[in-house]
């Protein structure tokens, strides 16, 4: 079997102390997760970023800044993922939080992290936590391609 790699995004949008997180469906089962999502043939991380955002909570922002990175395996072994973990702040993104375009999606949620932390079994991945943690220590990185 061969393993193919797929690049994707995540946007921890935050608004003072709440994270956005959607609510959506992922085989048959409800869960939350950070708005993310795969990256397009001929888009940037940026650019990606950007679009899943938007795609997800009718949010369009334009200032990210690059956080990390993590290694995931499929579910079934199959794939490697490979996602790039960006914040945006509300204060400098614009757009009306109910005309999310990502059929997916049933609804956009501002939580704190306590309650994030407190909803573990509905999380889409083991991730929340670490990009969580990630994002709150004010670390920042920087992203290379050749």
């Amino acid at each position: 079997m061969s393993v193919v790699a797929k690049l994707s995004v995540s946007v921890v949008l935050r608004n003072g102390d709440n994270f956005a997180m959607v609510r959506e469906v992922q085989d048959g089962k409800t869960v939350i997760n950070f708005p993310s999502g795969h990256i397009e043939p001929g888009e940037t991380l940026v650019e990606a970023a950007c679009r899943e955002l938007l795609e997800e909570t009718g949010i369009s922002c334009e200032r990210f800044y690059p956080i990390s990175s993590y290694l995931l395996n499929g579910r079934k072994g199959e794939n490697l993922y490979v996602s790039y973990l960006f914040e945006a702040d509300r204060k400098f993104c614009v757009g009306c939080e109910s005309q999310q375009a990502d059929e997916d999606v049933l609804e956009l949620l501002w939580l704190p992290k306590e309650q994030i932390l407190a909803m573990k079994e509905m999380w889409r991945n083991n991730l929340i936590e670490q990009k969580m943690l990630d994002v709150l220590s004010g670390v920042r990185s920087v992203f290379h391609f050749s």
